[in-house]
């Protein structure tokens, strides 16, 4: 049986279109998982800025050496709401796909908890109108801050 050159040369692009489409492909996902390292990599550093920088009063009540909140202070307030949008950016970034489940999963126990702390939700009220555009970020926020009332009225 005699296949025509033609035929040959047919099969020949397809499956170099084919190959062209894999390398394509295997090329998109490396780059996707690159990017939710390259975000993830940045999310720590950004957080470990952020803790760094929290008062030491905050610290002595987070370790248990002072029972209360320290009070309200301008840096304190300020240091809570950089906190907040570092957790609203991975959020987001869930949300839209831009990082995996994976990625999301290695921070969201500690987002929650941070969330749910006393002092997060001393300061929500008086934070939450700088997030009144992003409505599925303050509805977690609060679910999870009722969640914990809940718990504690449980508890009482």
């Amino acid at each position: 049986m005699h296949i025509p050159m033609q035929d040959w040369l047919s099969a020949a692009a397809i499956l170099g279109v084919l190959s062209a489409l894999v390398g394509v492909f295997v090329s998109m996902r490396d780059n996707s998982r690159q990017m939710a390292v390259n975000v993830a990599l940045e999310f720590s550093a950004r957080m470990r800025t952020l803790v760094c920088s929290m008062p030491e009063e905050v610290w002595k009540t987070r370790l248990g050496i002072t029972p209360q909140l320290p009070d309200v202070s301008l840096h304190l307030t300020v240091t809570v709401l950089q906190t907040l949008y570092q957790f609203l950016e991975l959020f987001d970034f869930y949300h839209a796909g831009i990082i995996p489940r994976r990625i999301w999963n290695l921070w969201e126990a500690d987002i929650e908890s941070a969330i749910q702390s006393d002092l997060i939700r001393r300061e929500w009220p008086r934070l939450r109108e700088h997030f009144s555009t992003h409505v599925e970020f303050c509805r977690y926020i609060e679910r999870l801050q009722s969640r914990t009332a809940r718990l504690e009225t449980r508890h009482v």
